[in-house]
């Protein structure tokens, strides 16, 4: 081992006389990072100072805090620290370390806000910390964007100077230099699956590990310059006009086909879904998405669709056909009533084209159409009644009520006999969960005249011959059909 190297911090991202916070556990690797920065603070022109997360995990994790403070200060490096106790602070179903790192990075984001513009908090990832990362992320079936590994500079401003210096080097320097650090004891649990790989690979010989080294760098490199033109390409595809009308506060990713479909596309499809419907990709757990990404080939058998699931605060994702409908203006307990009841002046229809704008979305017209003596062809809604469907004014009353579904609500289906749940008619005519609660049902008293977009009843069944019949039709976007089949 050579303890006479040099080693150098990578400072592409870290502009002269910028506010440099060093992120400082106390152990190693964060210890030599803090020093290396300090000597070349004065060259740079950087104005350094210290963040320590103390996550309460261990009873002596207070002493990490002052070992830190103590060395901040023989440094002349002012220090801020912050203590939460992470067991109690974390989420249903995160893990522990999941929400240490959580946390540490939301303290580390406020710090550098408080230092100003242009800040960076820099911290002490190796090498070794990169090629652990990979490991996790190849053994979790990670698309092209886990693959760009522990990045050199994220968005926020945090950046990673020793990524391509090994941890054993670091010790040595530290010796060399006759620096102290502390040693975390939970890096030796391998309940945790960092610490089991780096367990394997401290195990393989000075070769192989130099060879992973650079096997990893060139991996996580060669991701990083291509995710960009594939989340671009993820971009356009979820751009697209769908092949199904939406209603507002909706979005569909559709399924890619042929040769544009492959492992790393999933995952930056999904990304650019979650952002073209208001989520955040970050805040989505990996278990979410590995379902979601599995969802979303078009390989899945029929048995995986109809899923429903909460991406993040008021988005839904449901599974359908087509790909993922994402939501956020629908309720998946659309059956508990109590929702929104408008009007429609089917009497004024006799007129002129009327139009209304649905409380859940969608539009409603009603136009006059001319009576059609002797003949019953071409009256729109007898074959099924989904978008457009004719009533006679004559028999019903010239204000309708529009209200939407609840549970129980029953009627006659055009051409049939008894009566049945509209919940069943919704789910035969592939009508998806988060849809199901802003579908209008067109009542007359106590009888379900239409349920838009899915079928009529025999309530409503015209007499060609009147000559008070008005046309209504329902459209999702205001612009395209709305049915569920041809209408």
């Amino acid at each position: 081992m050579n303890t006479t190297m040099r080693i150098e911090l990578d400072t592409r991202h870290m502009p002269e006389g910028a506010p440099i916070v060093v992120a400082c556990s106390g152990g190693g690797d964060s210890m030599a990072l803090l020093h290396l920065v300090v000597r070349e603070a004065a060259r740079k022109g950087w104005e350094v100072s210290v963040a320590h997360f103390d996550h309460g995990i261990r009873t002596d994790s207070a002493e990490d805090a002052d070992f830190v403070a103590r060395r901040s200060g023989e440094l002349g490096v002012p220090v801020v620290t912050e203590r939460v106790a992470v067991p109690s602070a974390r989420r249903g179903g995160e893990s522990l370390e999941a929400a240490a790192r959580r946390l540490r990075y939301g303290f580390l984001r406020r710090v550098m806000r408080q230092r100003g513009q242009g800040a960076r908090v820099v911290t002490g990832h190796t090498a070794d910390d990169q090629a652990e990362t990979v490991a996790l992320r190849l053994e979790r079936k990670a698309g092209l964007r886990g693959l760009r590994g522990i990045l050199p500079r994220r968005r926020d401003g945090i950046v990673r100077p020793l990524l391509r210096v090994r941890r054993r080097d670091l010790r040595a320097w530290l010796e060399r230099e006759g620096i102290a650090w502390r040693e975390d004891p939970t890096n030796r649990d391998l309940s945790i699956p960092r610490n089991l790989w780096r367990r394997r690979i401290e195990g393989l010989s000075e070769q192989m590990q130099g060879n992973l080294m650079g096997a990893c760098d060139v991996l996580t490199t060669a991701s990083r310059r291509l995710y960009p033109h594939l989340s671009g390409l993820a971009g356009w595809w979820a751009a697209r006009e769908p092949s199904r009308a939406l209603m507002p506060g909706e979005f569909l990713l559709e399924s890619p086909r042929g040769c544009g479909h492959f492992s790393g596309l999933d995952h930056a499809l999904l990304d650019a879904a979650l952002k073209a419907a208001g989520a955040d990709p970050r805040t989505v757990s990996r278990r979410l998405r590995r379902v979601l990404v599995q969802r979303l080939r078009p390989a899945a058998p029929a048995s995986r669709q109809g899923g429903l699931y909460r991406a993040a605060s008021g988005i839904w994702v449901e599974s359908i056909t087509e790909g993922l409908l994402f939501s956020t203006r629908a309720d998946p307990h659309w059956d508990r009533g109590g929702g929104p009841v408008t009007s429609f002046p089917l009497g004024r229809a006799l007129r002129e084209t009327v139009g209304i704008d649905l409380p859940r979305g969608g539009r409603l017209t009603g136009s006059p159409l001319p009576p059609r003596e002797g003949t019953r062809e071409g009256i729109p809604g007898e074959p099924d009644g989904t978008s457009r469907v004719v009533v006679d004014a004559s028999e019903l009353p010239d204000v309708l009520r529009i209200r939407y579904p609840e549970g129980g609500d029953r009627m006659v289906p055009f051409g049939m006999q008894g009566r049945r749940r509209l919940k069943d008619l919704m789910r035969e005519a592939g009508v998806p969960r988060l849809r199901r609660g802003r579908l209008p049902v067109m009542v007359s008293g106590r009888e379900i005249l239409w349920l838009g977009g899915v079928r009529a009843s025999e309530a409503s069944r015209a007499d060609p011959a009147s000559d008070r019949l008005v046309v209504l039709e329902f459209r999702m976007d205001g612009s395209r059909g709305g049915g569920y089949r041809d209408g």
